[in-house]
């Protein structure tokens, strides 16, 4: 419920500020490997998480296209399949 409200959200903000040339983007990862799931109680399977770089990268690709293109959501998972 908390993505379907952010993605409203940021349609809503995007039509406000795409006039003045300001792009909104927003990245959807699927569990990503990082410190947090060491205080997660259970056996997750790091070898199905995205890795933190994989997120920047993800993000240092939106934002270097050229001004005139807007890359308005991307969702990342691996093809393994969620946890």
């Amino acid at each position: 419920m908390s993505k379907f409200a952010l993605e409203g959200f940021s349609r809503a903000i995007r039509e406000e500020v795409r006039s003045h040339g300001i792009r909104v983007l927003n990245i959807y990862p699927a569990a990503t490997a990082t410190e947090i799931w060491k205080g997660i109680e259970g056996d997750w399977p790091r070898q199905k998480m995205l890795s933190a770089d994989e997120m920047g990268e993800a993000a240092a690709f939106a934002l270097s296209r050229p001004s005139e293109v807007a890359v308005e959501n991307i969702t990342l998972q691996n093809v393994s399949g969620a946890l």
